[in-house]
C-alpha cells in the first residue's frame, strides 16, 4: 500500500484488521483513496480525537460507500 504523511497511520491501522494481500488492486487503490478523504475531513481537539474521527470516516467509506464487504468497526 502506497502509505503519505497524512495516511499511514490509518492505513496501519486497517492493515492490522485486513490482510492486504487478499485485496486486488482496485480495492487497495479505493482504500488508499478513502483514507485521504477521511484524514482530510477528520476533526479533533486533539491528536487522539482527529485519529478517532479519520477512523471512523474511513470506515464509514470503506463499508457504507465502497461496499467491499470487510466489515470494518469504528472502533476495533
Amino acid at each position: 500500500m502506497k502509505k503519505t504523511m497524512l495516511t499511514y497511520r490509518t492505513l496501519d491501522r486497517f492493515e492490522t484488521l485486513v490482510d492486504i494481500s487478499t485485496l486486488t488492486a482496485e480495492q487497495i487503490k479505493k482504500i488508499e483513496f478513502d483514507a485521504y478523504c477521511a484524514n482530510m475531513g477528520r476533526t479533533g481537539e486533539t491528536v487522539e480525537e482527529s485519529e478517532e474521527s479519520a477512523w471512523a470516516w474511513f470506515v464509514h467509506l470503506v463499508n457504507d460507500v465502497d461496499h467491499m464487504g470487510l466489515n470494518l468497526f469504528a472502533t476495533p
